[in-house]
């Protein structure tokens, strides 16, 4: 890999099919539910059997798949690490925060998961690595 003057990487950024982007982030989503769910409950996983998490995770995964599409995270729409696309994914997971937790309220039933759960999965999410700039 070429390097400039100062010593940084070219702009040269690796391309990642949009298909492969949208499993990175159901991965980082399901990844964010998990651990949302492991520290409200202090790490103790036999407190989990009250509650789904892993339909939470669908939800997300799910809400991910056609907010980000249209955002057009999944399409090439923007250079990988731009503030075009830092933007767009920003705003896709609290757009998908804000699905989750409607549906966490309001689907049949008890609750999915509970609140805390669903608003801290995304800022969990979001702070995961981008691999495709590494």
């Amino acid at each position: 890999m070429t390097k400039d003057q100062r010593g940084g990487r070219t702009g040269r950024a690796i391309h990642i099919p949009g298909p492969a982007l949208f499993l990175i982030d159901a991965a980082a989503w399901t990844v964010g539910v998990a651990a949302a769910m492991a520290f409200r409950f202090d790490l103790r996983l036999s407190t989990w059997s009250a509650w789904h998490p892993e339909v939470m995770a669908l939800i997300g995964v799910l809400s991910l798949l056609a907010i980000g599409t249209v955002k057009g995270l999944y399409g090439g729409r923007w250079r990988r690490g731009s503030l075009d696309e830092g933007l767009a994914l920003s705003q896709t997971v609290l757009a998908t925060v804000l699905v989750a937790v409607v549906a966490n309220e309001f689907l049949p039933g008890s609750r999915i998961v509970p609140v805390s759960v669903a608003l801290a999965a995304g800022p969990v999410a979001r702070a995961a690595p981008d691999s495709s700039n590494a």
